[in-house]
């Protein structure tokens, strides 16, 4: 089965390994690459040592556009335009209600509350996205960097004779705080308070804001917090890797675009021509007060689907992840009854090495068109998938397509996000390799529950539905963010069509697409 596809499999493995968070570089002709602990395999490693030359090749191809290196500007140049996504960003996410994560965190043990306050005014010099506000300059929006701040952790008073009832308040001051808007004409765009219950029992709240971030910044944020605060407790100076600023990248953006559009232009202009903008739900009624409101639906593939699954991607010795995505595109056009449709699959942005450990938002959304053919199997909709995604690599865009303004109608079409789970084991294996040496007292770092805030934004009332995907302890598990605007039936009735659909591919997967069973 998987000989037909031996055309991609070095796109196919760049993909897993990406979507996996494990970092792949080229410098010097030479292949690198950066993963967590116990994140690469001997079958990972197995695949770079086989397809390196390959690798290499194609990573080169994806920056090809980089006829203007990437470089630090000048320090004195505290005034940057956005970049790409962040314009897309600003015009959808800038709502009063909307575009802020809340990261709120039980943490458990003896800590040094002094040191981890050091932490953060460190990390804060370290990443410029962190001390970024917003601000207007002849009717041109640019982000502005502030200076180093001395304090960046502010303690929260909060009252209460027993833990219990200092708990309850703790509880009302996080989403106090989690309420509370940036003003973007004065504040910064991140900012964390840490709430003391007694001496071993801590809330630590981080706003955060989408003009600045993205999920994989927050990995980074949470991850270097606890790095730099083993390097103050054991008394040794804190080393982390060398980083370009989101600043630099967003100057690099407008310095290369006139190359980049010159060498790639026409292929995206050619390849989603004509277009169209893609509804899965019809729009509702709703009450005024639920008007631009985004709801959330999650659900499970379940294990036997999943393990399935596994085997059909060792059978077309392809990645479970675009497996996964084959499955959602053909399940996006067998409910619409549509043969050509362009979908958008979320990617980091960080093609370059030196964004790898940035603090900033990069996202790109690559754009996917495809077409269906009454006589097509899963496998033979599966290459045309995967040759794709090559092709959109190859002409990679860094978020200029979004950015376009007027936005494309196809730009609200939807779009998945596949990746690895949560960040909190990133800042417990620092911990916990502390807590081994004896450095340090145990320290146990878990979600502190409270009520969200939820984002309102009327500009996504006509969005389609943003996807996520996971595999988490052998489950693929699914979110989906909706409009208020649209019914959470029809939003559930697709779900569950596409587990079934899964299910029905991974036991049949020589079955047409379009004649494949959902019961």
């Amino acid at each position: 089965m998987g000989n037909h596809l031996s055309e991609y499999r070095v796109t196919d493995v760049v993909f897993e390994m990406r979507c996996r968070g494990i970092k792949l570089w080229t410098e010097n002709d030479q292949l690198h690459y950066q993963a967590d602990s116990g994140a690469l395999t001997p079958e990972d490693k197995k695949k770079l040592l086989s397809y390196k030359s390959e690798i290499i090749a194609f990573l080169k191809n994806c920056l090809a556009s980089d006829a203007t290196p990437l470089s630090s500007r000048p320090s004195s140049c505290n005034m940057v335009p956005l970049a790409p996504f962040q314009r897309w960003v600003w015009r959808n996410w800038c709502g009063p209600d909307s575009g802020r994560s809340v990261i709120a965190t039980r943490i458990t043990g003896r800590i040094n509350i002094e040191l981890l306050r050091r932490s953060f005014t460190e990390i804060v010099c370290r990443h410029e996205a962190l001390r970024t506000g917003v601000v207007f300059v002849s009717g041109m929006m640019q982000q502005e960097i502030r200076e180093k701040p001395v304090t960046v952790l502010q303690s929260v008073e909060c009252p209460g004779a027993s833990v219990p009832e200092r708990e309850r308040k703790a509880k009302e001051l996080v989403e106090e705080l989690a309420n509370e808007k940036f003003d973007f004409s004065r504040d910064l765009l991140f900012d964390a308070k840490v709430i003391e219950l007694d001496d071993q029992n801590w809330i630590l709240i981080m706003r955060i804001h989408a003009l600045i971030s993205d999920a994989t910044s927050r990995k980074i944020l949470w991850r270097e917090i606890w790095q730099i605060y083993m390097s103050y407790l054991r008394g040794q100076p804190v080393s982390l890797p060398k980083i370009l600023q989101p600043g630099d990248v967003a100057v690099w953006h407008e310095v290369s675009n006139a190359e980049w559009t010159r060498k790639h232009g026409e292929y995206w202009e050619t390849r989603l021509a004509g277009a169209e903008r893609l509804r899965l739900f019809p729009i509702t009624e709703v009450a005024n007060t639920a008007n631009g409101r985004i709801e959330s639906l999650t659900w499970e593939f379940g294990l036997e689907v999943t393990r399935d699954l596994r085997v059909l991607s060792r059978q077309t010795q392809t990645s479970l992840g675009m497996v996964v995505l084959a499955i959602w595109i053909a399940s996006i056009m067998r409910w619409c009854k549509k043969k050509d449709v362009v979908v958008s699959f979320q990617t980091t942005g960080r093609l370059h090495v030196e964004t790898e450990n940035t603090i900033g938002s990069f996202i790109c959304p690559l754009f996917l068109r495809l077409e269906l053919q009454r006589s097509d199997t899963f496998h033979d909709f599966l290459i045309r998938v995967i040759g794709e995604y090559d092709s959109a690599c190859r002409n990679y865009d860094f978020g200029r397509l979004i950015a376009r303004s007027p936005e494309a109608d196809f730009s609200r079409n939807p779009c998945l996000n596949w990746g690895p789970k949560g960040f909190y084991q990133d800042a417990m294996s620092a911990l916990n390799e502390a807590n081994q040496c004896g450095i340090a007292d145990p320290v146990c770092l878990r979600p502190f529950e409270f009520s969200e805030p939820l984002s309102r934004d009327n500009r996504k009332s006509n969005w389609e539905p943003r996807f996520a995907l996971v595999e988490v302890d052998n489950d693929i598990k699914g979110l989906m963010l909706r409009s208020a605007t649209v019914s959470a039936k029809h939003c559930e009735k697709f779900a569950d069509d596409l587990c079934r659909f899964a299910g029905s591919i991974a036991r049949k997967p020589l079955t047409r697409v379009l004649e494949a069973s959902c019961t």
